[in-house]
């Protein structure tokens, strides 16, 4: 059996009264579009800063291709790529500035690589225009790109499609599409539920810091006879659904 890409063991973790997660357990299979989904308050930050490093869980574990995410975080690190929600880039510098100067962070420096990945990014005929001219699906398609650096074999993006316009959406799904059949695993936290539902093939959702359902995202929309869409899913599951009359 192929191991996961990443495997979430038991994580808690609390800020003082708040327990932010509960308990959670959960495997993202390697080479899935993964859909991780809650309402505001959930624990998907958490989560996602659990994954990348940026908090430490109070107990429990996180594999990431094998790499215990604590013990190993630098090497776990080398084999994802992050998109945050909230990410900037120096307005002034242009795309291939700013992959050129994250490569020299990390130790590095490989110009046939940022040329290919502004390329997949959709980003050459601008890769010398400063950031402050793009737009904000410019700006997404670069994050993504910081992301891909160094050939990761899992990138975690966090709300990619926000704030789109349906063109800018268009091009980082079929975007998203196309790493994914390219192999990587890619693990999407959004409340835009019908990108989750276009891209997704499995998903995890949670409440209160708990993981209340999690699965292959077309087994769980048949379960249940009232269910149409994720939407009415999450609603229901999340305690806002009607059912239809």
């Amino acid at each position: 059996m192929q191991r996961p890409a990443i495997d979430i063991r038991n994580i808690l973790k609390r800020y003082g009264k708040i327990q932010a997660l509960d308990n959670v357990t959960f495997q993202i299979p390697t080479g899935e579009i993964f859909g991780l989904l809650g309402p505001n308050g959930a624990g998907k930050s958490t989560l996602i800063n659990i994954l990348c490093g940026l908090v430490k869980p109070d107990a429990g574990s996180v594999t990431i291709a094998g790499h215990d995410a604590k013990r190993e975080h630098q090497v776990a690190a080398e084999d994802f790529g992050v998109l945050l929600e909230s990410f900037g880039f120096y307005p002034t510098y242009t795309a291939r500035d700013t992959l050129t100067i994250l490569q020299r962070y990390r130790g590095y420096r490989d110009q046939d690589e940022v040329d290919t990945l502004l390329d997949k990014v959709g980003l050459s005929e601008r890769a010398d225009s400063r950031v402050q001219s793009y737009s904000q699906g410019m700006h997404k398609r670069l994050g993504i790109a910081t992301a891909l650096l160094g050939d990761p074999k899992i990138i975690i993006l966090d709300e990619p499609t926000a704030g789109l316009d349906p063109g800018g959406m268009q091009a980082i799904r079929t975007l998203l599409t196309d790493l994914h059949a390219e192999g990587t695993t890619i693990v999407i936290s959004s409340h835009l539920l019908g990108e989750i539902e276009r891209l997704c093939t499995r998903i995890a959702l949670l409440k209160s810091g708990e993981i209340i359902s999690e699965g292959v995202l077309k087994d769980i929309l048949t379960q249940d006879g009232d269910i149409t869409s994720l939407e009415d899913y999450f609603l229901k599951q999340t305690g806002d659904y009607n059912a239809h009359e």
